[in-house]
């Protein structure tokens, strides 16, 4: 038996993927009072269309599911490497076939933060890069509290954003994504890049901020 190439691989990914996340605006809101952070991802009429509970990525990593029952289990995240400045998640679907990678920048990122969506072969396909320089400088001096931005491309062309809204219960982000029909970014990728970058780069910046003098 002959291995599946990358193009038949991304079409079987595809076709088992549940349609109802296959939408262009989304909203993620990470629910900080409770036991865990809590991600609900809502479509652009407010239905509940993903669920996950971050525990760790080291312990099996994350699952994402349909709703809080936990009946219908969507994709799962696994942090492969995780240094001072790197990371690298693994995204694979519930026969545990890979669906993509998700890579932080490390010296990139000391600039401006910088993610870089790769595909089941580690080949680059997009980037989610945060807002401008101006910005970075006056939250890490003053406002850290000045909400994110990100801007989100594929294969070199911008089809998106990803921004944070703050909130008294928690943080939110709306994501908004406009690629063709025939090309689009698997939406499992742009979720678990929703999850990266609320709760993974809430580490680094952590560590960029303590730089500051």
């Amino acid at each position: 038996m002959t291995e599946l190439s990358s193009k038949e691989q991304g079409k079987k990914n595809v076709e088992k993927k549940p349609s109802h996340i296959d939408g262009d605006e989304f909203v993620v809101r990470q629910k900080l009072f409770s036991l865990g952070k809590k991600y609900f991802v809502r479509d652009h009429e407010r239905r509940l269309i993903a669920y996950c509970e971050k525990e760790s990525f080291f312990k099996g990593g994350l699952k994402v599911y349909g709703d809080q029952s936990k009946e219908e289990e969507l994709f799962s995240i696994k942090q492969k490497s995780l240094t001072k400045f790197t990371g690298l998640f693994e995204v694979s679907d519930t026969d545990e076939e890979v669906i993509g990678y998700l890579r932080r920048e490390g010296i990139r990122s000391l600039v401006k933060d910088e993610w870089s969506i790769l595909d089941s072969d580690h080949k680059k396909i997009g980037s989610a890069k945060s807002d401008y320089l101006l910005k970075d400088i006056a939250r890490m001096k003053y406002l850290k509290k000045i909400p994110y931005r990100y801007e989100l491309y594929h294969h070199g062309e911008k089809i998106g954003i990803y921004k944070q809204r703050l909130t008294l219960l928690g943080r939110s982000y709306k994501l908004q994504v406009k690629d063709a029909q025939e090309q689009k970014m698997d939406r499992r990728l742009l979720f678990s890049l929703s999850i990266c970058l609320d709760s993974v780069e809430e580490k680094y910046r952590k560590i960029k901020y303590r730089k500051v003098v």
